[in-house]
Formats: structure tokens, sequence, C-alpha cells
């Protein structure tokens, strides 16, 4: 299919602009393209870095299409992730890499492993985003154990908790899970460990027993916002900002004045780079924490601010 249009162009220039306008084609229908259709980006991708790359040896300056090939591959990027659920994951993608294996700059037959390291990086800025979080709660959590003294099941459901989170943000799922259930078997009631357990189901593959613990997690909760904004935290704190931002969307359809939902769109934004909008997001989660009188949240999202914007600082050229 990719050489039907390329007997009809005479030039190698009118060859790299005509595999720019495919590759743009074939990227733009990422999010509704077929496995058939989307395995076609990839080989639009070598055709046209190797015409730009020969061009540009032979002397040639093209500007314009070094900018098309930078803008196609950073929106085939973001992507990313969807493109490699439609074509059938890593495994797929594995056997359609070509032999001998392509070098390092041709990096898109490598995108399941990119995603990895992303993922990676986002659990590692999960963590680093939630520290303070994490600190007031362990505060909080010792105030607790030191003056209330909880009885002996209580205290278990809290340590194993304790340890399901730290092992889930050094990205051990299957561990994790482990200590959820062992602290369901012992709080079987609680709708944060459900919660919990359904968000590490799908993390391991398990649609199906995620969907078991989310059905009686609501029925526990005391609303769907209590539900969706325990799960939207988990799904940050398993460094995946698109579950959460889909769950705060929800909150935000029903109720507009949600300075938590704001709050956690503005995190999986910043999980995703998109440090323009994590900063408005913040902006209005701290102006609705304020006049809700929700100070402990607002001084968070105060702090979570100034932390984004040493990062806007960093990255502005």
């Amino acid at each position: 299919m990719l050489s039907d249009y390329r007997e009809k162009v005479q030039t190698p220039a009118a060859q790299l602009r005509e595999d720019l306008t495919q590759l743009e084609n074939r990227v733009g229908q990422i999010d509704h393209g077929t496995p058939a259709l989307l395995s076609e980006i990839l080989p639009l991708f070598d055709h046209a870095f190797a015409l730009l790359t020969d061009l540009q040896a032979q002397g040639a300056s093209f500007p314009g299409e070094q900018a098309r090939f930078e803008t196609v591959a950073a929106t085939f990027r973001r992507k990313s992730q969807k493109f490699l659920r439609i074509i059938g994951g890593a495994p797929a993608l594995e056997r359609a890499r070509p032999t001998p294996r392509p070098d390092a700059a041709r990096w898109w037959w490598f995108v399941d492993e990119w995603l990895a390291e992303q993922q990676r990086a986002r659990r590692r800025r999960a963590l680093q985003i939630g520290g303070l979080v994490t600190a007031v709660l362990a505060v909080l959590l010792g105030v607790y154990l030191a003056f209330l003294r909880p009885d002996e099941a209580t205290r278990e459901y809290l340590r194993r908790q304790s340890a399901a989170e730290a092992l889930t943000v050094s990205g051990d799922c299957a561990g994790a899970l482990v200590e959820v259930n062992a602290a369901l078997a012992v709080k079987p009631d609680q709708m944060e460990l459900l919660v919990f357990k359904g968000v590490l189901e799908e993390c391991l593959g398990s649609p199906q027993e995620a969907g078991q613990a989310f059905t009686p997690a609501q029925a526990l909760a005391e609303n769907q916002e209590t539900f969706l904004l325990e799960r939207a935290q988990k799904y940050l704190l398993l460094g995946l900002p698109e579950p959460a931002m889909a769950d705060a969307d929800a909150i935000l359809a029903e109720n507009a004045e949600s300075a938590y939902a704001y709050f956690f769109k503005a995190r999986a934004y910043e999980l995703q780079d998109a440090l323009a909008e994590a900063d408005r997001a913040y902006t209005k989660a701290g102006e609705l924490a304020a006049a809700a009188h929700q100070t402990e949240l607002e001084a968070i999202i105060r702090v979570q601010q100034a932390y984004l914007f040493q990062r806007l600082i960093a990255d502005t050229p």
C-alpha cells in the first residue's frame, strides 16, 4: 500500500513531502484506526527519516519538512500508548520489528521500551509530587497511633496499606496487591482498600477482577464523587494520569466546584509534562479550596504549585 502513491512522485523531495503527508494522516488516525492501518506508521517513519537524512547529507536544507517530521513524531509519542494497545501491545511490536535490529535513531520501533521508561519516570515524579502529602499523612498517622492507639486489627490494616503504597510507588503492583488483600482480610469493608485492589488489578491486566472490587467499593462510598476521588488518587499513585484525569472530569461534570478534582487534574497534567495546563488547574483548585475553607488542601496545592513553578522556570529556554 505504501508504494502505491510513491510511483506517482518524481523527486526525493517530493517523495519526502508525500511521506510526511501520509505519516501525518496515519498518526492522526490512531484514535480510531485499525491494526492494519496503524501498522503503516512505522515504515512511513523509516522512509521519511531516510529521505530527510539523505537529502540533508547532500547539503540540502529542508527546515519546513524537518519541522513537520518533528511535529508528527511528537504527536506519535503522545499517542503511542493507544497505538501500542491497538496494534496488539509490545509482543506485536516486537514481531514487526525489522531484523537486524534498527539503530537507536529509529526510536519509533522501540516505543514500547520508551513507554516503559516513561512509566517509571512518572512513578518517580508521582513520588516526588506526592512527597508533601505523604509526609503530612505520616505525621497524622503517627499522632493517631501514639495517642488514640487503635485496636490490633486497625494497626494491621494500616501497616498493610502503608506497605502496599510503598510497593506501588516502586512499581511492584503484584506485591502491593498481596498487601492489599491481606489488609482486606482484616478490614473487608474498607472502601479505600477495595478501590486500591481494583486499580492494582487493572495494573496487572485483570479488568474483571478490578470490576469485582470497584462494585462493592461504590456501594460503600458515601457517594459517587467520593469513590471517583479515591480511585483518581490511586491512579496517580501508580503514575497513570489518563484514567485519573477521566475520573476527575467525571466529578467536575457533576460538581464544577470540586477543588480536589481540579487538584488531581493538575497532578495528572504534571505527570504528562503539560505544565501550563497543570498550572491553570492548580490555580483553579487553590481558588476553590480557599472559597470552601479547605485550609489544609489549599496549603498543599500552593506548595505543589510552587514546585511546578520551579519546573516551568527550568523548562523555559
